[in-house]
């Protein structure tokens, strides 16, 4: 009786057990009506399958299938996970051969029950028994709505649709005001090391477990600390380690965190942004980055550097990250450079933790679980971690947070008699530097803002909960679509299909052509592509006698175009007069400006023109205005008039001394224009571009025989972000 009672609490306690067996009944009821055998296999394995998975996900989760299931269903994850679950995948695996038998021999069963009730004298019709039994469990499970309480919450997050502009996505949210990225101002504070604990609860900071983590607890008293809530969105790690960085739930629709895969950038503003403004080195250390997407995620965040089993040559245990830890923050104490480490565990992990042998020199080997002498490791390891930064004279000038990644998953058995469950923080700041009294409960969307505080970082950065007012558990659940939406447009990902509509990754080069010119620079140019899909237009610039910028790649290719052979430049009014290639509306500013304002969605992209403030002036929405820049000090003077976007060319960015990369992100550019020549001298350069978020647009497509819109497309999309076009097709306007 004592291991049902075990059974029934690790599954999730009694009304969930009680859903299952309502689940059970109504497929054993479905596989019973065909008489057909192959049909009533194919009824049994499928339904067997459903009902095994909503058991894995109650013994894991305590509760059935939703988002935090839903993102790991991949075979990445689950072959990384394999090894530590192998008893329970062959116990999961032998019952759903048994249910799968059962099922299909449902309809025998159902007829030698009719059977036995005739011998006793009861007669009754197949048919009705199987709609009571039916009936009555789906009652039950309508009662429960446990079941449909899951399914709905992950249906309303995968079938969002996901083609939301960034930006319509924030205001739909409500989240006026957000600092993008690229407005981001920050000075450096303090050093960071932020060690999350991998299913490391509140639990085991309590009286229950003193013998097993009683340097934890010392801290407990010593340090501040805050008891704090998980939030949805953020319960599984990889979860847990997007709201650290960006204060968001991790909900990402029916992508899950393969999104991250084919990620180079968001749009979403975090801590590695915020760290690399301020001139702070970020270092990841991490068993295995590949799972869940955690590489991915951490670059398009713009964490410099992870540290993880290829470094190692091996797969590390959590010794092996603390002591790489050490020696990187030797290297950057040494040249006096701001570092940030994070350092995330993994010998605690459910089900039996992460044995390592080489611990039993450090901790006494207590009798208990496996699990329980890898939590008293860990608490050594934090201990010795810490002993470290003080005899390196670190630890007054680093701030140290320490928190779980989410609560313990499975049977949580042993922490009954420990408190309420939940998370918390623990950290050297003050109260006072971190901004919150220790007796108010935190929620992990808080984190990314507290990091700062104690840190002492200023910087003019907004988090989600900047925006929240109230319980912010019951605000995530009511906005759980409007945030997916958020983290969907906010990512920019590579693939084919998508570069290829995406509007924002193809210029109209020079108007785009029209009626098989090339080169208008025209009226007819920007309706015509502009009803075609494109939102970007580039336009070359000259100035007329008089001193007017009007659209023209220089004047004596306007000559050739227009017949003209007087004096050039010529004046602003005689330009008006004629029609480029005898039938092509000429532009000047005012005709510019009136056709944007009424394109209110269209982004100019200037050529020729090397003056971003004069020019920034006169055209009609400076946040809708991209240049192409060349000289540096055009560029800044770009970034400081508050372009969309100030873009050095290619001379430019050949004229930067040293790391060019870090060059540019210092002076706050977002793209840059190079011609499709460079590119193949030069991958290596536009690599590290894309992994720290500056897209590359490249020109002269179309001059090289066979290097047409598509073949860069096609073949350069790991290089470039987009491309000047004469033209293109996008299977899906915008």
């Amino acid at each position: 009786m004592e291991k049902i009672k075990i059974l029934v609490y690790i599954l999730g306690g009694k009304f969930m057990v009680f859903n299952l067996i309502f689940l059970f009944l109504i497929f054993f009821i479905i596989s019973s009506v065909p008489k057909n055998k192959l049909i009533r296999l194919l009824i049994s394995s499928s339904t067997s399958l459903f009902l095994i998975l909503q058991l894995t996900s109650l013994y894991f989760t305590k509760s059935f299938i939703g988002y935090e299931v839903y993102i790991h269903f991949n075979t990445r994850d689950i072959s990384s996970l394999a090894s530590l679950f192998t008893v329970q995948i062959l116990w999961f695996t032998i019952i759903y051969i048994l249910v799968t038998i059962l099922f299909f021999f449902s309809r025998m069963i159902i007829n030698n029950f009719i059977k036995f009730l005739e011998r006793t004298g009861i007669r009754v019709r197949p048919n009705y028994i199987r709609l009571g039994v039916f009936s009555l469990a789906l009652f039950g499970i309508i009662v429960e709505d446990r079941v449909f309480n899951s399914s709905y919450e992950l249906l309303s997050i995968i079938i969002v649709k996901d083609d939301n502009r960034f930006e319509e996505a924030l205001s739909d949210a409500g989240l006026t005001d957000y600092v993008l990225p690229s407005n981001i101002e920050a000075s450096k504070g303090k050093n960071i090391v932020i060690i999350s604990l991998e299913s490391y609860e509140r639990a085991y900071l309590n009286n229950k477990f003193q013998h097993l983590t009683p340097n934890l607890q010392n801290l407990k008293k010593i340090w501040t600390y805050y008891n704090m809530n998980q939030n949805a969105g953020s319960g599984w790690t990889s979860g847990s380690l997007y709201t650290t960085l960006t204060g968001f739930p991790a909900f990402f629709g029916r992508h899950g965190n393969s999104i991250f895969q084919t990620s180079y950038y968001s749009s979403i503003t975090s801590l590695g942004n915020i760290f690399n403004k301020a001139g702070y080195k970020s270092s990841y250390f991490v068993d295995d980055a590949e799972f869940s997407g955690t590489k991915d995620m951490l670059y398009s965040l713009q964490i410099n550097s992870i540290y993880d089993k290829k470094n190692f040559g091996k797969m590390p245990k959590d010794w092996d990250l603390f002591e790489q830890a050490k020696k990187e923050i030797r290297i950057r104490a040494a040249i006096d450079e701001p570092f940030v480490v994070f350092i995330s565990t993994m010998s605690t992990h459910h089900p039996n933790g992460i044995y390592d042998e080489r611990m039993e020199n450090f901790v006494e080997k207590l009798s208990g679980s496996p699990l329980e002498f890898m939590v008293s490791a860990v608490d050594y390891m934090v201990k010795d971690f810490l002993n470290f930064l003080e005899n390196e004279n670190l630890l007054e000038t680093t701030v140290v947070y320490i928190f779980p990644d989410h609560l313990k998953m499975g049977n949580t058995k042993a922490l009954e008699d420990s408190g309420e469950r939940g998370l918390y923080l623990l950290t050297n700041a003050s109260q006072e530097e971190i901004g919150v009294d220790s007796a108010i409960t935190i929620d992990q969307m808080d984190l990314p803002k507290l990091i700062l505080n104690g840190a002492g970082i200023q910087h003019n950065a907004k988090f989600l909960t900047d925006y929240v007012d109230g319980d912010k558990r019951s605000y995530l659940e009511k906005n759980i679509n409007k945030l997916n939406a958020v983290n969907t447009s906010g990512l920019l990902r590579l693939s084919n299909s998508d570069f290829k509509n995406d509007p924002y990754r193809f210029i109209a080069h020079a108007g785009g052509e029209v009626n098989g010119f090339t080169y208008t620079n025209s009226l007819e140019a920007l309706n015509y592509n502009y009803l075609k899909g494109f939102k970007l237009f580039e336009l070359d610039f000259v100035k007329t006698s008089d001193n007017i910028y009007v659209a023209a790649h220089d004047w004596d290719h306007w000559a050739k175009i227009v017949h003209y052979k007087g004096d050039l430049p010529v004046t602003h009014q005689e330009f008006l007069k004629h029609k480029i290639f005898g039938k092509f509306t000429p532009l000047d500013l005012e005709i510019i400006n009136s056709w944007f304002s009424i394109h209110d969605d269209a982004i100019l992209v200037t050529d020729k023109v090397n003056q971003p403030i004069e020019f920034s002036e006169l055209f009609t929405n400076k946040k809708r205005l991209m240049m192409e820049l060349f000289t540096l000090e055009a560029v800044k003077e770009g970034v400081q008039v508050g372009l969309r976007s100030s873009m050095p060319s290619q001379n430019v960015i050949n004229q930067i001394e040293g790391d060019k990369v870090k060059q540019l992100m210092k002076m706050g550019v977002q793209d840059i224009a190079i011609s499709q020549r460079y590119l193949s001298s030069n991958r290596e350069f536009l690599k590290r571009l894309k992994e720290k978020g500056i897209r590359t647009y490249v020109y002269h497509v179309n001059f090289d025989e066979g290097k047409d819109e598509s073949y860069f497309v096609d073949n350069e999309n790991n290089f470039i972000f987009g491309l000047y076009a004469d033209k293109w097709s996008f299977e899906n306007k915008n």
